[in-house]
């Protein structure tokens, strides 16, 4: 009788135990293996292998849609799955209520990861392609790629999914919209 466990995490055992100041080492008892992002057969997989193991018919497009929403990033390829399992299962899918439920889901995610980074990487982040840069903006781009917070292309850096790049850009106009009232209301009461 062996037991087998899979945990995942954002932290090691190790760095949880130890920020929780438990002095044990437990964690010895673990292999770690850090996933980062899938390549596009194996993120295609996570959405399709569960489907078809059901015996139920994908929805023409549904796969390209979500991959692109998702990333190849592993939790929110999940999560992505999730969806659209449910909805093909219960024969209610549509391509726009899934989404939907995709970025209600991930939103909180995506802010966790968002504000995790430092303001010199949320600086250098490109929400569309941009060709990777040099000194200081090019090395936080660097650390984004291998974080899996960005894809690198041959010749540019893009956000890893299509729904995190929209999301961030609405988060980045509704915190100028509010900026600009502050400003106006604070140049109100200057009058």
């Amino acid at each position: 009788g062996l037991l087998g466990l899979a945990l995942t995490g954002h932290t090691s055992p190790a760095d949880l135990l130890a920020q929780q100041g438990f002095a044990t080492r437990f964690y010895e008892l673990f292999r770690q293996l850090d996933l980062g992002l899938l390549d596009e057969p194996a993120a295609r997989d996570v959405l399709t292998v569960p489907l078809q193991r059901a015996g139920l018919a994908i929805p023409e497009g549904a796969v390209e849609h979500l991959l692109a929403q998702a990333g190849p990033h592993p939790f929110f390829l999940q999560l992505a799955g999730l969806y659209l399992f449910d909805s093909v299962a219960q024969s209610t899918y549509a391509r726009a209520e899934v989404t939907r439920r995709f970025e209600a889901a991930a939103e909180p995610f995506w802010l966790e990861m968002w504000e995790s980074l430092s303001p010199l990487a949320q600086a250098h982040y490109p929400l569309g392609g941009a060709r990777p840069g040099d000194g200081i903006g090019g090395r936080q781009q660097r650390i984004l790629v291998n974080k899996g917070l960005l894809l690198a292309g041959e010749t540019d850096l893009r956000p890893f999914s299509e729904g995190f790049a929209r999301w961030l850009r609405r988060m980045q106009a509704a915190m100028a919209a509010a900026a600009e009232a502050t400003a106006s209301q604070a140049a109100q009461a200057m009058l």
